[in-house]
């Protein structure tokens, strides 16, 4: 019609957006329309007629754009489009669970991508790492001890994961959880505070265009003394348009987000600081159980298992006495308190094992877990005959342990 052909009249699509623009895999979003004019209503990639709702949900298999189009009595249609990206599931690439024991200069050990930290020494003000956590006494940032990771962490990824188990012990002024960056202009920095108020805080990115995020997760934002799950995602296409999309969540569960222009390629990230600002700002008087870095996207439902599940704990593994005769049953517990024996396994005292116990096998069903590996001093390895699984019942052998 002539109408048609002058783009008179016709159907009003007002609005067509989906819940996110970026999901994993298995995941839902749900597509949503503002539309008047219409007698029908249809989106194409297996949804179909709509005419009679405003939302619906999907469950794309893979990166998918959908398509709605809105027809009028004249035969007269607008469309309009949006495009979902499936995310490729998230890579833990850095790990620092801070296990060592030591004050500054101790090396953290990052167990996954071994890029490892230390604390610096900077004044009176002292950091310290022990008991599975690294705390900062805080304070003027020209006395006060800070956690340095190396240079070039996230900057080459596309799209990143930050997780870390904090816990604040005093408010200091503007004092970081973390800072990424190489100067105030160009950073991603959360803070515990904003100035000293415990119920503001800030996550603020500046680099190609600035974004700041505020007084999210509550009040007090950081209790003191209070273990707080955070996680923050910086997803490439998550948002509309193709922009960033930032999000941020505490104890499992989103409280802010926004879109910005800025990519991490843009991020020039030759400082990662626990506990310490680009600015001038008070060092954390805080600790830290534990700090990841994901190549990836987290999920909300990865996110909510990871706070239930909570930081590593790694495991403890313990014998009855320290020395046995040949043949003699060893017997061993770990943290989650099961017991078990390892039958038939040759004590040598004389051929030194290559370092600390291995990995414990995986436990069969029911039965008891696989053997260990050596531990210097004593190699506990035979090599004529298994180490069979004990008490466990009928689960039968667990895997082999890993090599001290």
């Amino acid at each position: 019609s002539d109408r048609a052909a002058f783009g008179l009249g016709g159907p009003k699509i007002g609005s067509f957006a989906a819940s996110s623009t970026s999901i994993g895999a298995g995941d839902s979003v749900t597509l949503s329309w503002e539309i008047t004019g219409a007698t029908t209503i249809g989106i194409d990639n297996g949804v179909g007629d709509v005419t009679n709702s405003t939302e619906t949900s999907v469950s794309p298999s893979e990166t998918t754009t959908y398509t709605i189009t809105a027809t009028d009595a004249d035969d007269i249609s607008q469309t309009a489009s949006v495009t979902v990206t499936i995310q490729a599931p998230a890579e833990l690439v850095h790990k620092w669970t801070f296990d060592e024991e030591g004050g500054a200069g101790t090396t953290l050990v990052d167990s996954v991508g071994g890029a490892d930290g230390t604390i610096v020494d900077v004044g009176g003000n002292d950091g310290a790492v022990a008991d599975g956590k690294v705390t900062l006494a805080g304070g003027d940032k020209g006395s006060s001890d800070y956690v340095r990771l190396p240079a070039g962490l996230v900057s080459d990824l596309a799209s990143a994961t930050l997780e870390t188990w904090s816990t604040q012990h005093s408010a200091q002024n503007w004092s970081r959880v973390f800072s990424v960056g190489s100067s105030s202009s160009n950073v991603l920095h959360m803070s515990y505070s904003r100035g000293g108020n415990i119920n503001q805080n800030e996550l603020r990115w500046n680099a190609q265009s600035n974004i700041t995020l505020q007084d999210f997760g509550g009040a007090p934002t950081n209790p003191i003394d209070e273990r707080v799950h955070w996680v923050v995602t910086i997803d490439d296409v998550g948002a509309a348009n193709g922009n960033t999309k930032l999000s941020v969540f505490k104890n499992g569960t989103e409280v802010h987000s926004g879109d910005t222009t800025n990519d991490l390629s843009g991020l020039n990230d030759a400082d990662f600081f626990l506990g310490r600002s680009q600015w001038g700002d008070a060092a954390a008087n805080a600790s830290w159980d534990e700090f990841r870095i994901y190549d990836g996207v987290f999920t909300p439902s990865q996110i909510q298992a990871s706070s239930e599940a909570g930081p590593s704990v790694p495991l403890a593994v313990s014998l009855d006495k320290t020395s046995y005769s040949n043949e003699e049953d060893i017997v061993f517990s770990w943290a989650n308190g099961m017991n078990g024996k390892i039958r038939d396994c040759y004590l040598n005292p004389g051929q030194a094992g290559s370092g600390g116990f291995g990995g414990l096998g995986g436990a069969g069903g029911t039965g008891g877990p696989g053997g260990l590996g050596g531990t210097t001093g004593a190699n506990f390895l035979d090599s004529t005959r298994s180490c069979n699984t004990g008490e466990g019942g009928s689960g039968g052998n667990g895997g082999a342990g890993g090599t001290g």
